[in-house]
């Protein structure tokens, strides 16, 4: 059902065969940013699944789940993102989204340069920022379109947050 659908929601993640109260709970904070970024990057649209059952109603968390608040808490602490990624054992993506989803829910972040985390030349990041200027920073996929796919999705997470809270602190 994942990979004929591509849920991008908890609602919709619940209609997906096998998908119960326990595991919408247990894995949707896990599958969700993989399954977007992949759609993003193949420029899949999510299908709708019609139900025939009455479908589950997610436990819907409110704030952020455990581990991003605890990946937020060692941030802010003082440790850097490759730390977080050893300490995890995850990918540097996996804790750029934690970071992320703090930021949309309103948390502030130690400030750090997180440019240094990728391989990119001041003049692919000034472009990025262009383009995140024009476009803004809800979807990457306009702004990956924008450089003519030269800059990969992982460092536009990245980049991403760099100019948002760039925003944020001089604001």
């Amino acid at each position: 059902d994942m990979a004929a659908y591509f849920p991008q929601s908890l609602e919709s993640f619940a209609q997906m065969y096998g998908v119960g109260a326990a595991k919408l709970e247990k894995y949707a904070e896990q599958f969700l940013p993989i399954i977007e970024a992949y759609c993003d990057q193949h420029g899949i649209r999510e299908k709708k699944k019609e139900s025939v059952s009455k479908p589950i109603t997610p436990r819907v968390q409110t704030g952020l789940g455990n581990r991003t608040e605890e990946v937020i808490a060692l941030y802010n602490a003082g440790q850097s993102v490759p730390e977080l990624v050893a300490q995890f054992a995850v990918k540097q993506s996996t804790v750029i989204n934690h970071l992320w989803k703090g930021v949309q829910d309103g948390r502030e972040l130690r400030p750090t340069n997180f440019l240094q985390l990728t391989n990119l030349t001041n003049e692919q990041q000034d472009q990025a920022f262009t383009a995140f200027t024009e476009h803004g920073t809800d979807r990457l996929r306009p702004i990956f379109d924008a450089l003519h796919e030269t800059v990969t999705f992982d460092d536009l997470h990245v980049l991403r947050l760099h100019y948002i809270l760039k925003d944020l602190n001089s604001s």
